[in-house]
């Protein structure tokens, strides 16, 4: 059939370079169209490989990047971020020279965090209510006191809480008289307390 249609046109040279040419185009597009799918093929492997790992690297990154808080014994107060086993350090523009839980004797569920702070030459002291720690009123007594690591304000809101975690889990407690007069201790001890003395009502007064 083939022959027979060859037979019955009649084809110049210049009818089959372009027969050639079309066929040629033709073959470059579809070999084209090809490569195309293939390469958006690969380029869409490449990136859900990508986020795979980026995923990956965040929560690595959460899990491995930790910030501590250090409180050394002459009062200096470092921020330790560890991130992939190297330890990075800020010293904070200020020092905690005591810290200490007092507690009401008469009613030992009412305890308070007592810091004593350097800022700036300026020695201070400060005192938060345990039923305070852990919300906003707390964090706003750091702001009163110039009690600031310097950092943005989330940053900021979660290394100063972290601070508090360390000062109430290394700091010990001591038992105040409700207010100045006579008092017994829990071992049932007789005790006095003056007017100049230290006494739960007194601190209160400063939370």
């Amino acid at each position: 059939m083939y022959n027979e249609l060859a037979a019955q046109v009649s084809l110049t040279p210049d009818d089959t370079k372009s027969l050639y040419l079309q066929r040629a185009a033709a073959s470059i597009r579809w070999e084209e169209d090809v490569n195309r799918k293939k390469a958006f093929s690969q380029i869409a492997v490449a990136e859900a490989t990508e986020k795979v790992i980026r995923r990956a690297e965040i929560q690595e990154g959460r899990e491995l990047n930790k910030t501590e808080i250090i409180v050394s014994r002459n009062g200096q107060v470092t921020v330790r971020k560890k991130c992939f086993g190297k330890a990075l350090d800020d010293a904070a523009p200020f020092q905690i020279t005591s810290s200490r839980i007092f507690s009401n004797m008469k009613q030992p569920e009412k305890r308070a965090l007592c810091i004593v702070y350097v800022v700036d030459g300026r020695e201070d002291f400060l005192v938060i209510l345990m039923s305070q720690i852990g919300g906003k009123k707390a964090l706003e007594k750091f702001t009163q006191a110039g009690l600031s690591f310097g950092y943005g304000s989330k940053k900021e809101k979660e290394v100063r809480e972290e601070l508090l975690n360390t000062l109430v889990r290394i700091s010990a407690g001591e038992d105040l008289p409700e207010s100045p007069g006579w008092y017994r201790t829990d071992k049932g001890e007789l005790g006095f307390a003056f007017p100049e003395d230290m006494t739960w009502e007194k601190l209160e007064e400063n939370a």
